[in-house]
């Protein structure tokens, strides 16, 4: 079943839609982000990264060795959008490019030590902004986040594995 037969028969995995919930949920988890965002850049040295930047630095973290090419298939970038952010992460210190060794005329880009140290920081900027907005809530509240995590995951995966 394709996604407009989806959307005219209303239902998903059985279920009916909820546009409402559906957008409560999208500007819930957009307040999230900026929230998120705001506390974790106040606590960065130095300028703020713009999101394409940061994108590439985490698919560089997960897949070193790969090349401008593929990076932009990852992220459905064009590539030479996905070139442009190469050229200004190497001269700001954060991507390295090598030569392949097998083939000289390939490029393999991985992350700087220097990017690693930012992406440390920024994950444990991160991880402290979310522990200290826990901590605000009531118990049965923290709870109740941590019974929803498992469906979030699986609401994450649905939007990665099934895009329209």
């Amino acid at each position: 079943m394709d996604v407009n037969s989806v959307r005219a028969s209303g239902t998903l995995a059985g279920l009916p839609p909820d546009p409402e919930a559906a957008r409560e949920l999208a500007d819930l988890i957009s307040r999230l982000h900026r929230g998120l965002r705001r506390r974790v850049r106040a606590g960065m040295p130095g300028p703020a990264l713009p999101q394409s930047h940061v994108e590439v630095l985490r698919l560089l973290h997960d897949r070193p060795g790969s090349r401008v090419n593929e990076a932009a298939a990852a992220l459905r970038l064009a590539p030479n959008s996905a070139s442009t952010i190469v050229q200004q992460l190497v001269r700001l210190g954060f991507v390295a490019r090598e030569v392949d060794e097998r083939d000289r005329r390939v490029a393999r880009l991985s992350l700087t030590e220097a990017a690693h140290e930012r992406m440390d920081r920024w994950r444990d900027n991160r991880q402290a902004a979310l522990a200290t907005a826990l901590a605000s809530l009531e118990a049965r509240d923290r709870e109740m986040v941590q019974e929803a995590l498992p469906a979030l995951t699986r609401l994450a995966d649905a939007l990665e594995d099934h895009p329209l």
